[in-house]
Order: structure tokens, then sequence, then C-alpha cells
């Protein structure tokens, strides 16, 4: 490795830091970091740059997908926004670039406010943007998933894009649901649970319909009585509801023989505002110890294992 090299390593390592920062402790930064670096071989903030540089070229329109809309708010979270606006300036002074900002309507008034911030010229017809230095674009994206196909169809060949980055952009596989996979140790906590004659059920605020198929997709269902989940429309996702409406269905008379299992403080609230003790879980990477203290879990567990010593004994 030449001097350049590790230089440009080292400083690749110390963006990929900066930028890896988890002072909430949820931990999912470093999961997604992790797989990254193991397919990029090296600092991504460095990959990233290199593959830019090598593909773009002045006026080159380059897409920048952004935009998570918080559920069950139904507002745009602004550090995708942000970092797009940013990343758009980046392009134009890097490359004279011709960045368009690829989001759902939701965020469209974000993008518009943060242009200026950013020292561009906001303009959503692309002959403007091509005609006009320093400026950057807008496409607003449907949020109807059987119109999405044709509208991303039309505006690639419409404006041929160089580059597609996405930031804060959820993606969804080829079988249509977010991608996951079960924590280590669950499905053999699960089996030992239904084993042992317990009746297991599922408290999400996520959607019934999405969370059936997440279970059904990783043979979890197998070992539920009962999924229960927020409406689609998002009129009702509290969780202490959804826990009542579980044990409603059960038929659950003595609550002493019910325990609730979550990651966040909703989890222990909606618990014992119905009247059943909590364990609290770290491995998810969302709660942290702290927050889980604080809303009074009657448990904190570390891991899986230490979740089935708990209800097993």
């Amino acid at each position: 490795m030449t001097k350049q090299e590790l230089t440009l390593r080292n400083l690749g390592q110390s963006l990929d830091d900066l930028a890896n920062l988890d002072p909430r402790g949820y931990g999912v930064c470093k999961i997604l970091y992790d797989a990254s670096r193991r397919f990029t071989g090296g600092p991504t903030s460095v990959n990233a740059a290199q593959k830019l540089t090598q593909t773009v070229k002045e006026g080159d329109i380059v897409y920048i997908m952004t935009g998570f809309v918080l559920r069950p708010y139904k507002k745009a979270e602004m550090d995708g926004i942000v970092s797009a606006a940013l990343l758009c300036r980046a392009l134009v002074l890097a490359f004279g670039a011709k960045p368009v900002i690829v989001c759902p309507k939701a965020n469209y008034e974000a993008v518009r406010q943060l242009a200026p911030c950013v020292g561009l010229h906001l303009r959503e017809g692309m002959e403007e943007l091509r005609e006009i230095p320093v400026s950057m674009g807008v496409i607003c994206f449907t949020d109807d998933e059987s119109l999405a196909p044709k509208q991303a169809e039309e505006i690639i060949e419409r404006d041929h894009p160089t580059a597609v980055i996405s930031v804060e952009c959820p993606g969804a596989n080829d079988k249509g649901i977010y991608h996951n996979r079960p924590y280590d140790g669950i499905p053999a906590l699960l089996r030992d649970l239904k084993a042992a004659g317990k009746t297991l059920a599922v408290a999400t605020s996520k959607p019934y319909q999405l969370a059936a198929r997440v279970l059904e997709h990783f043979d979890l269902r197998q070992y539920f009585d009962l999924v229960c989940g927020g409406s689609m429309d998002e009129t009702r996702n509290q969780k202490d509801l959804i826990i009542q409406d579980a044990l409603e269905a059960l038929s659950v008379i003595d609550l002493s023989q019910a325990v609730m299992v979550g990651d966040r403080n909703l989890d222990v609230l909606g618990a014992h505002k119905n009247g059943l003790r909590c364990i609290g879980i770290l491995y998810g990477g969302y709660g942290t110890r702290e927050e889980l203290e604080e809303a009074q879990a009657d448990w904190i567990a570390a891991d899986p294992a230490e979740v089935g010593r708990i209800l097993l004994g």
C-alpha cells in the first residue's frame, strides 16, 4: 500500500467513524455499516467517492433518492433530506453536475426550503435545471406502489441519470417486505416456549398485514397463537390498545400469568397500563438500558437465552 493509499484509507475510516456515531446506542448503524463494509472491502465513504469521481461529469444528471416519512406522524424525517441537500451542493461544486432529489411529496417542502440554505437554485423542470448553473432539481415520486414502476421508467427514460444514490430511503426486497432477519437465538427460544406449552402472541404497532407477512416469510408464524397489529390507515397503532386487543382475543383473565416482551419504553408502558409485567430486551438494537429502566421494566434481558431463563425458570 502506498502512502497515498494509506492516507486515503485512514481519511475514509475517520469519515466512516464520524458518520456512524450512535449517541443513543441503538446499534443499528453498526449492523448496517459492518454489512456494507464487508461488501465494499474498505471505508464506505471512500468507495462511494471513488465511484462518483469515476462516473460523474459536468452537466450529468444525478438522482438522489431520499425521504422517510415517519409513522404514525406522517412527517418526513429530516436527517436524510439535509444529507441529500448537502450532497447536491458537493456534486455541483465538485463536478458541475445537475443533482435531482427524488422524494415523496411529503418531503417536497423541506427540499424547497433547504435548497437556498446550501446555496443552490431549486428547479423543477429538467430544461431549466440543465440551463441554470448552481442549481438542483426535485421530483415528487408517487407513494402508490402500483404506479411506481411506470413513473420510475418514465423519469429514467427522460433524464438518463448517470448515477443514482440512496440516502435514508427505505426499499423493499423482491418479496415486497422490508429486509429483515430473525435475531440470533429467537427461533430456538420460540421452539422452547412452545414445547413448554406456553401461549404466544405478537402485539406490534406495525400494521397487522406487514407483521404477518414477515412472520410467514421467516417461518415463525407457526409458533404464535395470535398476531395483533396496528391498522394500515394508522388509526389504531397505540401499543397499549394493541396489547389490550391481544389479551381480549386470548381471553386472558389472570394477568399474573402473562408477560410482555419488548425493546422500547412504549412496550413497557403499554404492558403496565394493561396490568402486565414486561421484559425489556437489549438485543434488538433500539431501546437502551437507561430507557427501559426509566420506564420501569420488570426485567431487562441482554439476549434471547436470558428471556428464556426468565420465562421458563
